[in-house]
C-alpha cells in the first residue's frame, strides 16, 4: 500500500526556473562532445551561404567599428539610459585603435593557426637613436627575412627618398621588414605568457580547445535588421563554429582577465554584462544565418601568473537572462527613436514626477543590527 506524503509541514522552494523558458531552445553540452569525440572530419564555413537575412563577411575591426548599427557595446549603454545609448552611439570620441599588443586577439587568431604561437618574437633591447643599436635590429630582423622581404623593403626606402645606408634610412628600412615579416614583436612579459598559453592551449582538458576551433571563423562581421524593431544590429564574436563541425552553432568568446579564481571571473561576467553580449550574439547571428546559434562557450586567459585558461560553457539560464535584458534594451531603443525623445536618469522616475527618483537602497541594507542594539 502506497503511503500518501504529509503536506502539512511543506514549504514553498525554490522555482526550478523562474524565468519560464524551454531548455530544449539551448544546446546540451553533449551534443558537441559526441559530435568532436566521434570524428575529427570538419567542413569549412562559407559566409557567403551563412548570409541568409543580412551579411557575414571578413573585414577589417576599423571597418567594423565605423558602420552604424546597434552593437552589444551600444546595447549595454542603453541599459543605463536611452541618453547614455544616443552619446555612445552618436557623440562619443574615439579613442583610436590601440597599436600595442592584444593577447585575447593574439589568442583567437592563434587558437584557429597553432602555428602563430612559434611566430612569437623579442627584439633586442637595444636602442634605436645609435649607430650600434640600429645595426643589432638591421640585423636582427633580416636573419628573419629572406632575399625577396630583403629586397622588398629596400625598395621601399628608396621609394621615400632615404638612404639605406644612413640613420633615418635604417630605421625605415627595419619598420619594412618588420611589417612584411611574418614574426610578431611583443614585449617580453607578453612573450612569457604567450608560452604558457602555448602549452595549456596544447594540454588543457586533453586538448579540447583544439578540436573546438578546428573550422571555426574569427574576425567576421554581422549585419542584420532586428525583426522586432526595424533596427540595424551587428556583431563581431571571437569566433563562430557550426554544428557540422563541431554538432552545435556556438558562439566561441575569447576573454583575458586578472581573476584569481573560478568564481571571481563569474563575478566579473556578471558586472561586465557579457550575458546581455552573449545572448546578442546568439540572436543576431540565429536570425541573419537561419540557423540556431543556442550555444555559447568562453575561453578564459589569465594574464598574470600562472597564466591558467579556462573553457565555459553557458548556462541557458544565464543566457536566456541576457536575452531579456537584450530585447528590453532593444524595445527601449526603439520607442525613444519613435518619440525622439533620449531621456538619461530622469528615465528612472514615475511618471508625473518631474524625474524626481525614489531612491531604493541595495535590500541587505535593512537586515543590518540596528546601532542602538550594539552593546558598548
Amino acid at each position: 500500500m502506497t503511503t500518501m506524503p504529509d503536506l502539512n509541514s511543506a514549504v514553498v522552494g525554490e522555482e526550478l526556473n523562474p524565468l519560464a523558458f524551454d531548455f530544449a531552445d539551448y544546446a546540451n553540452i553533449e551534443d558537441m562532445l559526441d559530435r568532436i569525440n566521434a570524428s575529427d572530419e570538419r567542413i569549412e564555413i562559407n559566409l557567403a551561404e551563412m548570409s541568409v537575412n543580412g551579411r557575414v563577411l571578413e573585414e577589417p575591426m576599423e571597418k567594423y567599428l565605423a558602420t552604424k548599427a546597434i552593437s552589444s557595446s551600444a546595447i549595454k549603454e542603453a541599459l543605463k539610459s536611452p541618453q547614455h545609448f544616443w552619446f555612445y552611439m552618436n557623440d562619443r570620441t574615439e579613442k583610436g585603435t590601440k597599436k600595442h599588443f592584444e593577447l585575447g586577439t593574439f589568442a583567437h587568431m592563434a587558437f584557429l593557426e597553432p602555428e602563430l604561437f612559434d611566430l612569437v618574437i623579442v627584439e633586442p633591447d637595444a636602442p634605436l637613436n645609435t649607430k650600434e643599436g640600429v645595426q643589432t635590429h638591421v640585423d636582427f630582423w633580416e636573419a628573419k627575412s629572406n632575399k625577396f622581404i630583403k629586397a622588398s623593403a629596400q625598395t621601399e626606402v628608396e621609394l621615400l627618398g632615404l638612404d639605406i645606408t644612413k640613420m633615418d634610412g635604417k630605421r625605415e628600412y627595419i619598420k619594412q621588414l618588420k611589417a612584411q615579416s611574418k614574426y610578431k614583436s611583443v614585449e617580453d612579459g607578453h612573450f612569457q605568457v604567450i608560452k604558457w598559453l602555448k602549452r595549456n592551449y596544447t594540454t588543457y582538458g586533453g586538448g579540447i580547445l583544439q578540436k573546438i576551433f578546428a573550422g571555426a571563423k574569427a574576425e567576421v562581421s554581422f549585419y542584420g535588421v532586428d525583426a522586432e524593431t526595424g533596427l540595424d544590429v551587428k556583431i563581431r564574436p571571437d569566433a563562430f563554429n557550426i554544428e557540422e563541425n563541431i554538432g552545435v552553432n556556438a558562439i566561441i568568446s575569447v576573454k583575458t582577465t586578472k581573476a584569481a579564481t573560478k568564481g571571481k571571473f563569474e563575478l566579473d561576467c556578471a558586472s561586465y554584462g557579457y550575458h546581455v553580449s552573449e545572448a546578442m550574439y546568439q540572436k543576431v547571428a540565429t536570425d541573419i544565418t537561419g540557423r540556431k546559434f543556442n550555444a555559447t562557450i568562453m575561453v578564459m586567459l589569465q594574464t598574470e601568473p600562472p597564466y591558467l585558461l579556462a573553457v565555459f560553457w553557458w548556462n541557458p539560464s544565464d543566457l536566456h537572462a541576457g536575452r531579456m535584458r537584450y530585447d528590453h534594451a532593444m524595445q527601449t531603443v526603439s520607442e525613444a527613436f519613435d518619440k525622439k525623445l533620449f531621456p538619461g536618469f530622469d528615465a528612472y522616475a514615475e511618471a508625473g514626477h518631474y524625474g524626481i527618483i525614489q531612491m531604493e537602497l541595495p535590500y541587505w541594507i535593512q537586515k543590518e543590527v540596528d546601532p542602538m542594539d550594539i552593546e558598548e
